[in-house]
């Protein structure tokens, strides 16, 4: 059985989750570890509507590729499998998504099991909007999207030992607003995310 040493363990999900958070992929994290165990989080992440003006079909299809990777990544977060274990559907996100993102985000979700952590809390609210679109990008089409994320309460990862929030590296604490721009491809029909950059708190307002 692993033995969970608190400051090793709480140093590299540190570390890990501050790469996850250059993906935009965690927010609103604390700096401290807390006894308090909240129940774990069931909600789905609030999508904003796109709205009703007319969409090109294949932007639609990027805004909904989006929509899913978000969810699928986020019950990853939720419910992380070990290197070598198959990702239930609900969480499947590599079906939404390409390297880079997709390769990062499933070494998270593996570090993540790796030191039996997981995410708990409300997940936070999407406010997409269609920044840029390129369909007749080579060697890929490509949809740029905005999403305006807005904190609703702490996100962040528990330790399944000891039901203990970790402690994360200094800086990761996101209460306000924040833009994450998503870069989109289509491969063959197929869109997905490609690559994420999150800007500083405060950058947006939904």
């Amino acid at each position: 059985m692993l033995s969970v040493n608190g400051d090793m363990v709480h140093m590299r999900i540190g570390a890990a989750l501050a790469a996850a958070m250059a993906l935009g992929l965690a927010a609103g994290c604390s700096g401290s570890e807390s006894p308090d165990s909240p129940p774990a989080s069931s909600s789905s992440p609030t999508m904003s509507p796109v709205p009703s003006v007319s969409v090109d079909p294949e932007v639609q299809k990027a805004l909904d590729a989006y929509d899913k990777f978000t969810r699928a990544s986020n019950q990853a977060h939720e419910h992380p499998v070990a290197k070598g274990e198959v990702l239930p559907k609900s969480a499947d996100f590599e079906r939404w998504s390409f390297d880079p993102l997709r390769i990062e985000t499933l070494a998270f979700v593996h570090a993540l099991a790796a030191y039996r952590a997981q995410f708990r809390g409300e997940q936070p609210q999407s406010n997409v909007t269609v920044q840029q679109v390129n369909l007749g990008e080579s060697p890929y089409p490509t949809v740029v999207l905005g999403d305006c994320v807005v904190p609703q309460g702490e996100y962040v990862p528990y330790s399944t030992v000891t039901d203990k929030k970790l402690r994360l590296t200094q800086g990761e604490d996101l209460e306000g607003p924040y833009l994450r721009t998503i870069e989109m491809i289509a491969v063959d029909g197929k869109w997905g995310a490609r690559s994420v950059d999150v800007g500083d708190e405060g950058s947006c307002q939904p």
